[in-house]
């Protein structure tokens, strides 16, 4: 299920708790959402390729219950195109039952366009979250976890482990 419009809102709800005071919120619902936050009588710019936080996908047999996903469908079109015109581009997904937010290591969405690059078809490589790195979250607003993408390839379902660190 795509984001909605409320989903949006909600995501920026949660930084502007934080003290982030958003100027520029998306007014669709498509990719990428482009936001500027004041941050330090400073004006931050950022465009957020956002995703819907599903179960894992496959049933039980490939999934256990608590492995979450968000699967990439598109993104900017060069590899050029990352981070123009002062805004850095950032890979997240939101899950609207838990009002939280992972924020990928952006490689995923590095290799997905690379990948669009050389053959057309970037393709929906899913990147896994486990509901528990997702619920470390609530307590202090955000969780760190220590597994990085070193070296992502997005080669047939473009499973593995991604670098969290969730709002």
């Amino acid at each position: 299920m795509a984001l909605s419009q409320t989903d949006h809102r909600d995501m920026l709800a949660g930084f502007e708790s934080a003290g982030y005071v958003c100027t520029g919120a998306p007014g669709m619902q498509t990719n990428p959402l482009q936001i500027r936050w004041h941050v330090d009588g400073r004006v931050l710019r950022y465009r957020l390729w956002a995703f819907d936080i599903t179960h894992g996908g496959g049933g039980p047999t490939v999934r256990s219950a608590d492995e979450f996903r968000i699967q990439i469908t598109n993104g900017p079109t060069t590899t050029t195109d990352f981070d123009t015109d002062g805004a850095v581009d950032l890979l997240v997904g939101y899950s609207r039952n838990r009002k939280a937010i992972v924020a990928y290591d952006r490689r995923w969405l590095e290799k997905w366009t690379q990948k669009k690059e050389a053959t057309g078809f970037g393709g929906s490589p899913s990147v896994q979250v486990k509901s528990e790195d997702i619920q470390l979250s609530r307590p202090e607003g955000h969780h760190n976890d220590a597994t990085t993408a070193d070296d992502p390839v997005l080669q047939g379902s473009g499973v593995g482990p991604p670098h969290r660190e969730l709002q």
